[in-house]
This record gives structure tokens, C-alpha cells and sequence, in this order.
């Protein structure tokens, strides 16, 4: 059976298990390894690896792990073993659906820094629980 991808936008209510972390320093996906096989961490919290995410959104489960999206600062050094790559670069390094799932945890955490005012009023934008999306407390555009 191949590994399956099931998107969900509310994080499990507990987070004790291990996640896939598809974590973005200036753009690029965050690896641990590198070179010819990269593998994407994999842990509860990247705060164990000393990286404060400083935006994550939950993203779903990929064979069966949850999976996470996150921005990290620029400044944060990475641990040892740990590099960046290119989110092309990825494609042909691991599996076909983690690298097209990577592209989508880019744009997701694009799409919150670019989305954050009411396009109308100018309102910051407030999150939805029920869906990826975000609602003006003051017009209610979504």
C-alpha cells in the first residue's frame, strides 16, 4: 500500500508522538542528513533540537504520522547534521508524495504571512478552527 496522505486542519489534542516536521529557514526545507538521502525531522517539538518555530499550522497525517509546517528565524542555527535545501532540490532525494506535500507546506505558510489583514477594512484576520482559512472579527470577509 502506498504511504497515504490525509489532510486536516485541527491538531491532534495531545501531541506526545513523534511528527514529520516540513520546517522552512529562509525558504528553504529544513533536512537532517543532507547530502544524497535528507530525511525530514522527525520529533515531538523542534524546541528539542533547540529551533523555535515562529509560525507552525498542523497539516494532516502521512502514514499515519501527524505532519506540521513550520518557519524558523533565519538566525537559528541548525543543529549538527542538520542543512537546507532548496524545495526543488528535495524532489528526486525522498518520496514523491513528501516532496509535493513540502510545496504545500510552503505555500500554506506563505499564504498565512501574505493573508494576515482583511483585505476590505484592513482588520488583522483571526483563524478558523473548522477550516483552513482565516475570518475580519470586524467585516466578516473570509
Amino acid at each position: 500500500m502506498p504511504d497515504q496522505y490525509v489532510p486536516l486542519v485541527t491538531p491532534p489534542a495531545d501531541r506526545t508522538e513523534a511528527a514529520l516536521w516540513f520546517a522552512f529557514r529562509k525558504g528553504e526545507v529544513v533536512v537532517v542528513g543532507g547530502g544524497r538521502a535528507p530525511a525530514l525531522p522527525c520529533c515531538v517539538d523542534l524546541a528539542e533540537h533547540g529551533l523555535a518555530p515562529q509560525r507552525h499550522h498542523y497539516l494532516g497525517t502521512y502514514s499515519g504520522q501527524h505532519c506540521y509546517a513550520a518557519e524558523v528565524s533565519e538566525a537559528a542555527s541548525l543543529p549538527d547534521g542538520w542543512a537546507v535545501l532548496g524545495l526543488r532540490d528535495l524532489f528526486g532525494m525522498v518520496e514523491t508524495t513528501l516532496a509535493a506535500l513540502s510545496g504545500r507546506a510552503w505555500q500554506i505558510l506563505e499564504w498565512e504571512r501574505n493573508f494576515q489583514y482583511c483585505s476590505r477594512c484592513g482588520t488583522a484576520m483571526e483563524p478558523r478552527a473548522d477550516e483552513r482559512s482565516r475570518t475580519c472579527p470586524r467585516c466578516k470577509f473570509t
